[in-house]
């Protein structure tokens, strides 16, 4: 039993770190075409729109299960 379970963990683990993670150089783009003004404000509407929701009691969002 012990032999079966130190190769189940040996062979996982070799998988895993055979693994590519990265992101391919293809799939994003280099450059932003929006200004800094711009990327400013979207940012801030989205901690607006999220702001409301966190319990700063507990420092967790709402309606976020666990």
């Amino acid at each position: 039993m012990l032999f079966k379970t130190s190769l189940f963990i040996g062979l996982s683990v070799g998988a895993t770190y055979a693994q590519d993670l990265g992101v391919p150089l293809s799939w994003r783009k280099f450059s932003n075409s929006r200004g800094k003004d711009e990327r400013i404000s979207i940012a801030q509407a989205a901690i607006n729109t999220i702001l409301p929701q966190l319990n700063t009691a507990t420092g967790e969002f709402n309606g976020k299960p666990r």
